[in-house]
């Protein structure tokens, strides 16, 4: 019964953190300044990008490094 009630606590918890992000997005005015984007910092995700797809795709590149 202890874990119910730690579960729906911590449920809570989340939702009125989540909300705060919901109200942000669609509610609050943003600047109306952009900044630009940096060519290291679009490369970068590129990069992260790449190797995400590629773990996702060949996972076993990663779990023969951690076994062996």
């Amino acid at each position: 019964m202890w874990l119910v009630i730690v579960g729906v606590l911590f449920a809570a918890v989340s939702v009125y953190y989540y909300f705060r992000v919901i109200q942000a997005m669609y509610f609050k005015e943003g600047n109306s300044e952009t900044e630009a984007i940096t060519p290291s910092f679009k490369w970068g995700l590129i990069a992260v990008a790449a190797i995400v797809i590629l773990l996702g795709i060949f996972p076993t590149f990663i779990l023969n490094w951690l076994y062996f």
